[in-house]
């Protein structure tokens, strides 16, 4: 469809119709579920739940590009600027070995 061989009418139409959908889109963008879930765990919250090594991460069969999205993490703790060591070791992946400092 060629914008300059459309009347006025009709090129007010299709840019209306557009925005229209582009609308529409946002709404169920935000009214939808969140796609992102998160866990935060503080140390003052209950001294049972303490989250130290090692660390056993579980997910059910997921695909590739899930395989990579779950593992993303931002970790925040209150060292003072020592450093730590973590060891992350992702079963079934032979010979994988993840160190973060």
């Amino acid at each position: 469809m060629r914008l300059y061989a459309l009347h006025k009418r009709q090129f007010v139409a299709v840019f209306v119709l557009f925005f229209i959908c582009l609308f529409i889109t946002i709404l169920i963008g935000i009214a939808g579920p969140s796609v992102i879930i998160q866990s935060s765990y503080y140390k003052s919250e209950d001294q049972q739940k303490q989250i130290s090594g090692p660390y056993k991460l579980e997910a059910s069969n997921l695909d590739k590009f899930h395989q990579r999205l779950w593992l993303t993490m931002k970790t925040t703790t209150d060292s003072n600027g020592k450093k730590k060591t973590i060891y992350i070791y992702i079963n079934g992946a032979p010979n994988v070995l993840s160190r973060c400092e």
